[in-house]
């Protein structure tokens, strides 16, 4: 085969061009050369052709290999993320630049994550035991800007995203051992079902109720328990409101945490914002209505795009 292709390439206008395409395309789907060669089309004819295949056939060896090197997790970037979640809980929780800058090196460590179900359910009675009593504490909405209370927020925040992040990594480790690769469609199905609840994998429930998702729309509202969550009154949501918009402030240094979260940890690693959203809203659009940023641009309370404490219902 190889011997006809060099053949066509000396004796045909612009061969060592379409003799490139062809050689891919043989390495790579070496049937499609043979019924091509056995065509009457001219070599140079079949350049588009040849071309077109080939990166189909690349594309496809790219994604047989990105699920064999993520199959097992790197000992060493498993480590390094142990590394960086403990500099995260060292961190000064003032210092947002360095905190935003950790995490990010977290979301891309998801992959090495090794992480059991026995481990993330460990992982989630410590975390729920700590924000339960913290939140439980808190009877009225000064006592939300206390400052020892302004500390104790964002290290439970921090906390918070950790344990989303390790959710995220489990269910990426199911993906690939069940043969599968780690893409926008293969996450959303498993966050989105409510099929193994009892199994104990219950990605849903935890990612939804908590995880960074819930424990922020919380905050952000600054609601207080009483006969269930109570937001505060008009006038006051005005000033909390405003609080997460004002530079400098604990409030405004979280909203920076959700979004970096929401960007750096949701969408960017599902293909990026718009493949995220659109694939969320076929499986369950609340997933999607509860994963938005916090943005300045929609900071006005009248504006229909502004953060929201209960922007939808949630799966039970």
């Amino acid at each position: 085969m190889i011997s006809k292709l060099i053949t066509y390439a000396k004796t045909h206008p612009k061969g060592s061009l379409a003799l490139a395409g062809l050689l891919i395309l043989a390495a790579t789907a070496p049937w499609v050369v043979t019924t091509l060669l056995a065509t009457k089309l001219s070599l140079l004819s079949l350049i588009p052709v040849s071309f077109i295949c080939a990166g189909v056939s690349f594309m496809l060896m790219k994604a047989t290999f990105f699920k064999q090197k993520t199959d097992k997790p790197d000992p060493a970037k498993c480590a390094l993320r142990d590394k960086v979640i403990s500099e995260i809980l060292e961190i000064n929780p003032a210092n947002i630049n360095a905190l935003k800058e950790k995490l990010k090196q977290l979301f891309e460590l998801r992959a090495h994550a090794n992480i059991t179900h026995k481990e993330l359910e460990k992982h989630f009675e410590a975390y729920s035991k700590e924000s339960s009593e913290f939140l439980s504490s808190i009877k009225s909405l000064k006592e939300w800007d206390k400052p020892a209370n302004q500390t104790t927020r964002t290290r439970l925040m921090l906390k918070a995203i950790l344990f989303t992040d390790n959710i995220l990594a489990r269910i990426e480790k199911d993906i690939r051992e069940a043969g599968e690769i780690v893409n926008v469609k293969t996450l959303s199905e498993r966050l989105t079902t409510q099929k193994n609840r009892k199994a104990g994998h219950a990605y849903f429930w935890h990612f939804m109720y908590h995880g960074v998702v819930d424990f922020y729309h919380i905050i952000r509202d600054k609601l207080v328990i009483k006969e269930g969550w109570t937001p505060p009154n008009k006038d006051e949501a005005k000033a909390v409101n405003a609080s997460f918009f004002a530079a400098g402030t604990p409030d405004n240094n979280m909203r920076k945490l959700w979004n970096t979260t929401v960007k750096y940890g949701l969408e960017k690693p599902y293909g990026g914002k718009e493949a995220l959203r659109k694939q969320l809203l076929i499986d369950d659009q609340r997933f999607e209505h509860w994963t938005h940023k916090d943005s300045k641009k929609h900071q006005n309370l009248k504006d229909k795009g502004c953060f929201r404490p209960f922007p939808d219902t949630r799966p039970t």
